[in-house]
């Protein structure tokens, strides 16, 4: 809101660190997936809403394909043709850095992040974390009363899909800053010397100190 936008470098380094603790520690307790293969899952190199939109050759001959939800519902309309494509998907290279990452979600996303205002992707990630919040309190509240085994198992993939969608809007804000503020690119190259921002050295400091801030 205030535009400080080296600020919000910095928190988002720390909200990475945030989830990455939080998917190590649930996955300690409750056995969810690591935080690569839940994001992987709903994030093959291409947009899970729009998926059953994309001609297969693409899926299939392109290493990450542009969601093309602008001006759609965003959620698929034959969801069978969706989840076949996302299959077809994953068995492509996952990436293994946090700049193939950061990297994938700008190749995805880049075209509908240029239109939109750094403060709507600011609310979609912060609704995002409001879901992965709920979807925990559902699941707590269901784990209390003793709920079958299949209702856990069912909450927690919902947990885990909205695990990813925070993963995807963190890069979402990061890109976004990258590519529309000059002045926090200029700050960075000065100090850091960085050019371009780095996603790996923005949330590299923020996972060294996040141990000792939190444990």
């Amino acid at each position: 809101r205030t535009e400080e936008y080296m600020e919000a470098i910095k928190w988002l380094g720390d909200a990475f660190g945030l989830l990455c603790y939080f998917v190590r520690k649930f996955r300690e307790s409750h056995g969810i997936r690591p935080l690569s293969e839940i994001a992987w899952n709903k994030y093959p190199g291409m947009c899970y809403a729009c998926a059953d939109k994309v001609p297969e050759n693409e899926v299939t001959g392109k290493e990450y394909v542009s969601c093309i939800c602008l001006g759609m519902q965003g959620r698929p309309d034959n969801k069978q043709k969706s989840e076949k494509r996302l299959r077809q998907a994953r068995k492509k290279r996952k990436p293994k850095t946090i700049d193939e990452w950061s990297g994938m979600i700008k190749s995805i996303y880049e075209g509908v992040h240029s239109v939109l205002p750094i403060s709507a992707i600011c609310l979609h990630f912060i609704e995002e974390i409001g879901e992965v919040t709920r979807e925990l309190y559902e699941y707590d509240t269901l784990e209390n009363h003793n709920a079958p085994k299949e209702e856990l198992e069912e909450k927690i993939k919902k947990l885990e899909e909205e695990i990813a969608d925070t993963f995807s809007w963190i890069f979402g804000l990061i890109n976004k800053i990258d590519q529309m503020f000059k002045k926090a690119r200029d700050y960075y190259a000065i100090h850091v010397k960085l050019s371009p921002l780095k996603s790996s050295e923005i949330v590299r400091d923020a996972l060294i100190a996040f141990p000792r801030k939190h444990e």
